[in-house]
């Protein structure tokens, strides 16, 4: 599915974020720039694996990459602590 580039945060050449609410739950989305030189944003979409009988399995249905940041004073609360470990001296990696 096609993003409007109005709605991205480009975060390389090649890359960016969505920002998108869906029933309730805020949520960052994976996109990816197509479409030649036109340069089209879309979702990155991948198949989740099935972990069963000790081995890993691709599930037979594609989803959106993303990381849920739950509802309006979660996701607040989340966005502003990365924000807050972002700014210190030294990152806790």
């Amino acid at each position: 599915m096609a993003v409007d580039a109005d709605e991205v945060i480009e975060t390389s050449q090649y890359d960016a974020l969505k920002l998108q609410k869906y029933k309730g739950t805020w949520e960052l989305v994976a996109c990816q720039k197509g479409g030649g030189t036109e340069g089209v944003w879309y979702e990155r979409w991948a198949y989740p694996q099935i972990y069963r009988n000790k081995e890993s399995t691709p599930m037979g249905k594609a989803f959106p990459q993303k990381i849920v940041l739950g509802d309006d004073r979660k996701a607040r609360e989340v966005l502003t602590r990365l924000l807050t470990m972002l700014q210190r001296e030294k990152p806790p990696y």
